[in-house]
């Protein structure tokens, strides 16, 4: 059973372990996408809009861009492909830009997902499937599909996760042998399992809340498949029964304020923080 002590906030640390992880269709008008070339290439805004939009501006891009999705919803039957070099999918905040269907990273290399909501498709049993590539998701709410299971997925290539909520979702990343992934600043609400990883997967896990029901990680070979598990909070109420033995503590100690502080920076998760 995972124990709550106290311990010492440690930031550098954390900072220098993700810095080497991270080397190594719906009805209704939908919003306007606007691409947003790195300069000296002019704004370019596509005059289609919606989800067909969005995957034909990921398709043909040729260059690093930001798509830039203004308040609404963009429903993607399937899914989008995220894939190229230097895509950036821009929201205007989670409470404003929802993506539906999901989203599959695919051969995306210094990829990043920021500022909206992603929010599952009934068929997929993930809401972000991460198969190879390197991509970073940043203030980023995830829900659940009417099959979901899983958060994020990484079966292949790497993911840095920076104040991601994983929303009533039964495990909130699952990282297979072949994945790398980066958590921290995240917080874990309502779900089952925070982070389940296969032995030989290469994951840390820094500064994240655990509002689960069961195990803030699960996974074969726990302890030793974990590169770093450092400042993570649990509940109040502790972890549940079985729970691997690692060093959390409990959101309402007095040495959890660094790290709350540290989450409440992130818009996508200041509703599911701890009241005083």
């Amino acid at each position: 059973m995972m124990t709550s002590r106290r311990r010492r906030h440690v930031p550098l640390r954390a900072e220098l372990l993700l810095l080497t992880l991270a080397a190594c269709g719906g009805e209704g008008p939908a919003p306007a996408i606007e691409r947003v070339e790195s300069a000296p290439l002019p704004v370019q805004a596509i005059a289609t809009g919606g989800a067909a939009g969005l995957q034909d501006a990921i398709d043909t891009a040729r260059t690093p861009v930001r798509l830039v999705l203004s308040a609404g919803d963009y429903h993607l039957e399937g899914g989008a492909v995220l894939h190229g070099d230097g895509i950036v999918l821009t929201g205007a905040g989670a409470d404003s830009t929802v993506l539906e269907g999901g989203v599959t990273v695919r051969q995306c290399l210094g990829c990043r997902i920021e500022h909206l909501t992603v929010r599952g498709a009934p068929s997929a049993q993930e809401v972000v499937r991460v198969e190879s590539g390197v991509v970073e998701l940043d203030d980023v709410r995830l829900q659940a599909g009417p099959g979901t299971e899983t958060g994020i997925a990484v079966t292949g290539g790497s993911l840095t996760a920076d104040g991601i909520l994983l929303d009533a979702i039964p495990t909130g990343v699952l990282v297979e042998a072949a994945g790398r992934a980066g958590v921290r600043h995240s917080i874990f609400d309502g779900g089952v399992t925070g982070v389940e990883a296969a032995t030989g997967a290469d994951v840390v896990v820094v500064d994240n809340l655990f509002l689960v029901s069961g195990c803030a990680i699960e996974g074969a070979d726990t302890v030793r498949t974990l590169n770093a598990f450092l400042g993570n909070l649990i509940s109040a109420s502790g972890s549940g029964a079985g729970c691997p033995e690692l060093d959390t503590l409990r959101v309402d100690d007095p040495a959890a304020v660094p790290v709350l502080l540290e989450l409440a920076r992130y818009p996508a998760l200041r509703g599911s923080l701890p009241r005083p």
